[in-house]
């Protein structure tokens, strides 16, 4: 019987981050989906910012409602984390170590230059997608009808990478 690991209980923040590392590594497509990658990766490359937002706004409203519902999560608590005074870790950051998992590649099995190419745009995608404001990410988060304080989802408070 497989159980889920209380990682409430876990004092090694590292071990928690590799986990979720791990996880979003192993599902059989990315976050982002095969799919959508270019969509997402397009959207990043926009430089006029609204036209980007817009962009992103699109792709994210594209995504199976698991994947957008996961994404969503994972958004608010890592703005909660760039922000927070007690991290050294910042969006560029986040956006290192996330990349390459949240969005991955448009193939299953990318070739070496394909990765070297992606690296780039999927930082650029996560910055983007970090710079989505919570009200936006907020108005996925309905249980019944009613709101979802975002704020009380996370306890980031106590968290030091």
């Amino acid at each position: 019987m497989k159980t889920v690991p209380l990682v409430s209980k876990v004092d090694d923040i590292h071990a928690i981050c590799s986990l979720l590392k791990d996880f979003l590594r192993n599902l059989k497509e990315p976050l982002l989906t095969f799919r959508l990658n270019k969509a997402f990766m397009e959207a990043a490359e926009i430089t006029d910012e609204d036209n980007s937002i817009s962009a992103m706004y699109q792709a994210v409203g594209e995504l199976p409602q698991a994947n957008r519902d996961t994404l969503v999560f994972l958004m608010i608590h890592l703005q909660r984390v760039a922000q927070s005074p007690y991290t050294k870790m910042n969006v560029a950051n986040l956006a290192e170590v996330f990349g390459s998992t949240i969005v991955a590649h448009a193939v299953p099995n990318p070739d070496p230059v394909t990765m070297l190419q992606d690296i780039k745009c999927q930082l650029k995608v996560i910055k983007r997608l970090l710079s989505l404001p919570l009200v936006y990410w907020s108005q996925f988060m309905m249980v019944e009808q009613e709101n979802i304080d975002p704020k009380h989802l996370f306890n980031t408070t106590d968290i030091r990478y």
